[in-house]
């Protein structure tokens, strides 16, 4: 099971994901490295379970591409692994790879 969360979310919330789902990898992405070492730094002190948690996020300025692409409706055709994506976008090709906080 993948468990993904975007944009703000609470420690508590992912405690209770993680307990509830053990077996679930759970994935945060964040806009820039700031915000996912900040977010990184208030669940290893608010969540026991903080390691089963991965962070990503984009290199400065990478996000506001991302959210250029996307629309009300929204078409990705292409891979993603590992850290890269290799997409088309709406018809705009977007090609990145992301951080791991």
């Amino acid at each position: 099971s993948t468990w993904i969360e975007c944009g703000q979310t609470t420690e508590h919330k992912l405690l209770k994901v993680t307990r509830r789902w053990r077996e679930a990898v759970v994935g945060v992405f964040k806009e820039t490295r700031v915000q996912a070492e900040r977010f990184r730094d208030a669940l290893e002190a608010e969540v026991s379970t903080a390691e089963r948690i991965q962070i990503f996020y984009w290199e400065d300025g990478r996000f506001t591409e991302w959210m250029h692409c996307l629309s009300e409706k929204t078409e990705i055709i292409g891979e993603a692994g590992g850290l890269n994506f290799n997409l088309v976008v709406n018809e705009q090709v977007y090609l990145d790879e992301l951080k791991r906080c």
